[in-house]
């Protein structure tokens, strides 16, 4: 109950074919928690606002938002900035809520998205995955009660939400967790038009805090962000690289969770199958969804159950080998999406292979849009030799702007600068070892000549890739 953070998402859609109507409307009902200052609640709710006007201006659709919260206790100033474009409403409690939703009449091709920032989290003994959420007077409300009340319906929308920022942790139990701080609008269309069934997200495991501060919440940032990118083309995408983000960010503290098993395109009879996520049962974190059509892992046996593949935000090392990829999106920088990675022994060499949806011969390098000393261009895997779900190693191709310096076109080989770090803690320092790069069409690969002399994979090792570029471009496997 003492931490905040935790995103969860849960969309239910009408079993009816078919896109959304001209005109149609686009509900949003938001509760937040605004008496506690500290958690930050305020600035998602400023945050979730800016996307659902974007969101309205990609759709066309009609945006009709409520936001209920503690009117005295919020800031003044942003109370003000949120009535530009909802309705205020003093009060977040359970009552608030089934009155909302009993009084809502949505269109069957409509879109109804609940969101929810504040605190939260379960007693040891709940059955389930989803939080409760603490509302106004100390209601307990599981995540998944505003769904059940819109599934009660006569016509229900064609998509519903429900979105969570909120912790996942045992209130019955003693813990003294630490707090920490953590566009492109064109895919919204896709995102809200294209898409009807269900799926459901946490933005961590059950007994897992959910990590925030004054600028908001670790998932919601991280989902907002995901969502605006254009590299992920689809909601599997979008909650995988906002599931990955999170737990790189909070060093694995916070692990999200998702289902999409039921979503589907719109206009389609059945749910997208679930991509075939292949990790090692017994280390991938239990609960973890699956993306539809977005990234698959390979090195191991699959973990599925239930027609739902597990997911983890690491790829597993065995033999000296992993392989992944994933679906590429319609991000303007093909050189910073990744499509397919891997990992492997060479006659005691290791060589990591990056895979992008394009590489142009010469990129442009300290654009005057980058400030000085900031990382321009990275192509990095992290490496858990030891398995003990801490990266010890980075491999990377990288570039920081040097201060003063000029604008440039030049070859990623000649521009970047190849490395192996040792991490430790919040630190690194680099290996006196010969990196080579080089290029191949559209794949980058580094090799580090005979990496026994530094480490050896052992049970667990894992490893984690990322495509970084400073103005926009971002991308994972897993």
């Amino acid at each position: 109950m003492k931490r905040r953070s935790l995103l969860a998402a849960i969309a239910l859609a009408v079993l009816l074919s078919g896109g959304p109507a001209f005109a149609a409307t686009f509900h949003a009902i938001i509760f937040a928690n605004t008496e506690d200052e500290g958690i930050g609640c305020i600035y998602d709710v400023v945050n979730m606002g800016g996307f659902l006007r974007d969101a309205q201006k990609e759709t066309g659709m009609n945006l009709k938002a409520k936001v209920f919260l503690d009117v005295a206790a919020a800031s003044p100033e942003k109370v003000d900035a949120i009535r530009n474009w909802a309705e205020v409403v003093n009060g977040w409690s359970k009552a608030h809520l089934e009155k909302e939703i009993k009084s809502l009449s949505p269109g069957k091709d409509d879109i109804v998205l609940f969101y929810y920032s504040g605190h939260g989290g379960r007693m040891s003994n709940k059955k389930g995955r989803w939080p409760d959420m603490a509302l106004q007077g100390h209601d307990l409300v599981d995540l998944q009660y505003p769904i059940d009340l819109l599934a009660k319906k006569g016509v229900q929308p064609r998509l519903a939400l429900a979105l969570g920022d909120c912790c996942n942790s045992f209130m019955d139990r003693s813990a003294a967790p630490a707090t920490r701080s953590a566009k492109a609008a064109g895919g919204l269309r896709n995102l809200f038009l294209n898409y009807a069934g269900n799926f459901i997200a946490s933005g961590s495991e059950p007994g897992q805090y959910s990590l925030g501060g004054s600028d908001g919440g670790v998932f919601t940032n991280c989902w907002l962000k995901a969502a605006y990118n254009p590299a992920n083309p689809d909601w599997g995408s979008v909650l995988q690289s906002a599931q990955t983000m999170a737990a790189r960010n909070t060093e694995g503290e916070q692990k999200p969770q998702y289902d999409v098993k039921g979503l589907r395109p719109a206009g389609t009879a059945g749910p997208v199958a679930s991509a075939t996520v292949a990790a090692v049962a017994a280390e991938t974190a239990p609960g973890w969804g699956s993306a539809a059509g977005s990234a698959t892992t390979a090195g191991a046996a699959s973990a599925e159950t239930d027609g739902e593949a597990s997911f983890a935000y690491t790829l597993p090392i065995v033999d000296g080998q992993a392989r992944g990829s994933r679906n590429p999106g319609n991000s303007p920088y093909p050189f910073a999406e990744l499509t397919e990675v891997s990992l492997k022994d060479e006659d005691g060499d290791l060589v990591a292979t990056f895979g992008l949806k394009g590489l142009q011969k010469n990129l442009v390098f300290n654009s005057p849009k980058v400030p000085d000393d900031y990382m321009e261009y990275e192509w990095a895997a992290a490496l858990d030799v030891d398995g003990d779900g801490t990266n010890d190693y980075s491999l990377s191709l990288s570039h920081f702007k040097p201060a003063g310096s000029e604008k440039k076109e030049l070859s990623v080989s000649r521009g970047c600068q190849a490395d192996l770090w040792a991490l430790e803690g919040n630190g690194a320092s680099s290996v006196d070892i010969d990196i080579v790069a080089r290029i191949d069409k559209n794949s980058i690969i580094l090799t580090v000549p005979s990496y026994r002399d530094e480490f050896e994979f052992r049970k667990g090792a894992s490893v984690s890739f990322s495509a970084l570029y400073y103005l926009g471009g971002e991308s994972y496997i897993p």
